[in-house]
């Protein structure tokens, strides 16, 4: 798994203590090629990838010439990987089984909305597997939060809008677009998708639904 980490300073409410803490946010996957011609999807990365991570641009499914080649997904290129109708869903590779578990359809709204997909998720332990903590964890971004930045919520007291400076470490040179500056508006085409139930061994449309959204964004 991949994960994007900052550290924030706080301050105790009752002790005017100082503490720094590091919170997380899984970002993607890393796929190891079992075999040689593993095709896999990739999408535009930009400024927008933190805060709407199923905004899916661009894809173009490129293939691992390589046996046991390590390839870097986004949270949405592994959804749409497992989507495929040879995947379906469920995944078993070196002795941990996941399965993907999806959200109901909805339109998105504002800046981008025909970009960000109408169906989203995530992955799930399956078949023996108890967590997805046996999987081990890569810290691809790091940053921390800049002091004197942000606005005070006059109602709830809490720090918004703080600015964090972030660095990709090496190796995951492929988030970089993530920390640039917001380019101009590109357009996207759109896509409905519909959604059902489980993981079933028939074709499962809930994959079929990411499917047919995520594959509309091909480049």
């Amino acid at each position: 798994m991949i994960l994007s980490q900052i550290q924030t300073k706080i301050k105790d409410a009752k002790t005017g203590e100082v503490k720094e803490i590091t919170t997380g946010k899984f970002i993607g996957y890393i796929f190891k090629a079992l075999e040689d011609g593993l095709a896999y999807p990739q999408m535009k990365i930009d400024y927008d990838f933190f805060n709407k991570p199923f905004k899916v641009q661009d894809v173009e499914w490129k293939t691992a010439k390589k046996r046991r080649k390590k390839v870097i997904l986004t949270t949405a290129e592994t959804l749409g990987l497992m989507s495929i109708p040879e995947i379906n869903g469920f995944i078993n590779g070196g002795g941990i089984a996941v399965q993907t578990a999806y959200s109901k359809p909805s339109k998105a709204t504002g800046a981008d909305a025909d970009a960000v997909l109408p169906i989203k998720g995530h992955l799930n332990p399956a078949q023996g597997t108890e967590s997805l903590k046996v999987l081990p964890i890569k810290v691809a971004i790091t940053g921390t939060k800049v002091e004197g930045t942000g606005t005070i919520d006059e109602k709830t007291g809490k720090l918004l809008f703080q600015k964090t400076n972030r660095k990709v470490e090496k190796g995951f040179e492929r988030f970089l677009p993530a920390l640039e500056a917001k380019p101009r508006k590109v357009a996207t085409a759109a896509a409905g998708a519909a959604v059902a139930q489980t993981y079933t061994t028939q074709r499962n449309k809930n994959a079929a639904a990411f499917a047919a959204a995520f594959n509309a964004r091909r480049a």
